[in-house]
């Protein structure tokens, strides 16, 4: 039997892309239907028969609760790009299920002002998802949002033990909208709030994982110089 895909990452970061990607494969993915807050009220439901895969940023807690052998697909997207679109949505501005969320599985970021909340998730969340490498019987995969083609759908379909077309992964990737995994520079560039975050432990962090994940050693500090 082909393993089970799970895609997640921090919000934001284009899991619904990744899904829409291999349902056009035929892959059966659904996009947070079987991971969702109100679905997680009383615990972790028995995974659908018909599901083959669930993209979900609110998967990222369940590690240790998915099926033994389950392939988890890290979707990683730039910083800049992320934040902004975090931003924009006003999620630590204000109460809502997506922010309980949040906290309930990240109490750090309950700390600071809304703009260093919103901040705080890229590098929290993204950790939280990093912990599937350690647990047993799962098969980790990281692949970054803006380089997604069609070598890495077959990489990820390979990994569930899955046969893939590659010239077909190339149309579908080529047919499908990337509008995901533009950067949002100048999103970021329009918001001297994030002048804030200059020279704070909070800013390091987030360069840090970025740097290990392949976006440069300053892949927000450098944006937020140049819109100083």
């Amino acid at each position: 039997m082909s393993r089970r895909i799970v895609v997640t990452g921090c919000p934001r970061s284009g899991t619904g892309h990744v899904a829409a990607l291999l349902r056009r494969l035929g892959i059966s993915c659904g996009h947070a239907e079987h991971f969702n807050p109100q679905r997680l009220e009383l615990g972790v439901p028995p995974w659908p028969p018909e599901l083959a895969g669930e993209a979900s940023w609110y998967a990222a807690p369940y590690g240790e609760c998915l099926p033994v052998g389950t392939v988890v697909v890290h979707v990683v997207r730039s910083p800049s790009a992320a934040l902004a679109s975090l931003w924009r949505s006003r999620l630590f501005c204000t109460r809502s299920i997506d922010r309980s969320f949040l906290e309930r599985h990240a109490p750090v970021l309950m700390r600071g002002t809304p703009l260093q909340q919103t901040a705080r998730v890229w590098s929290q969340w993204n950790q939280i998802v990093e912990t599937a490498r350690e647990t047993t019987g799962m098969r980790y995969l990281r692949v970054r949002l803006e380089v997604l083609d069609e070598f890495s759908l077959r990489w990820i379909a390979a990994l569930a033990e899955r046969e893939l077309d590659l010239e077909r992964a190339r149309s579908v990737v080529a047919e499908l909208s990337r509008s995901t995994a533009r950067p949002a520079c100048e999103a970021v560039d329009s918001l001297a709030e994030w002048s804030d975050l200059r020279g704070t432990d909070l800013l390091g962090e987030i360069d840090e994982l970025a740097a290990r994940y392949g976006y440069g050693p300053a892949a927000l500090s450098g944006r937020l110089a140049r819109s100083a």
